[in-house]
């Protein structure tokens, strides 16, 4: 049935009333030279569908039986290409934007770098074109993890990264090292400061022991 339906609504079909004479004897002739009609009303708005390429035929056994016919209504795609045919520009315009819109869509168009304070954000973007992430290239042929691990090999302060995927923009997060405090040697000699100012109230000396 929904089948039928669809393919009613693709041929196309009009809706019709019966005016006058007799609707019985109408619907008799369309029956007996088998044009098809279905939501028969019988009702004093008589009235059915039927076929948009068949329409034409029903004058004759209108006439026959005294009737006169009314369009209701026209459903279909023929009556709908009909109606955008003085607005084919529109349409061809609205679908020509649309695939371009998706084309656009599968590319990259932004790299956003943020998390590097020591490294420079143009040598970053630099390896990342060399690596195959750059303003244009298509997303599906970014290989983000290996290109995450080239870059952690290239920059030695690079302490861990990640490439996040957001529409057309490419977020590159980067966390650098932090660098190792430098290490007094304790055998050497050294001065001893007081976290705080105070007064010398004595002095003791003892001889010093080698170890």
């Amino acid at each position: 049935m929904f089948s039928l339906q669809i393919t009613r609504w693709i041929l196309g079909y009009v809706r019709f009333s019966v005016i006058g004479g007799s609707p019985e004897r109408f619907f008799s002739y369309c029956a007996r030279s088998g044009i098809i009609l279905w939501n028969i009303s019988s009702r004093s708005d008589s009235g059915a569908c039927v076929s948009a390429g068949l329409y034409r035929n029903l004058r004759f056994m209108a006439r026959k039986a005294g009737c006169r016919l009314r369009v209701r209504e026209r459903r279909g795609v023929p009556f709908l290409l009909r109606r955008t045919r003085t607005h084919r520009g529109i349409v061809f315009g609205t679908a020509a934007f649309t695939v371009i819109l998706i084309l656009l869509s599968l590319h990259v168009w932004c790299i956003d770098v943020t998390g590097n304070t020591t490294l420079d954000s143009r040598a970053v973007l630099s390896a990342l074109t060399e690596n195959g992430l750059y303003p244009g290239a298509r997303i599906s042929d970014v290989d983000t993890k290996r290109i995450e691990q080239k870059l952690i090999l290239m920059f030695p302060k690079i302490r861990w990264m990640t490439i996040n995927t957001q529409g057309c923009t490419m977020q590159v997060c980067i966390q650098e090292k932090t660098e190792r405090p430098e290490i007094e040697q304790e055998s050497g000699v050294c001065n001893v400061k007081a976290a705080s100012t105070g007064q010398i109230v004595a002095i003791r000396i003892f001889p010093a022991r080698r170890r």
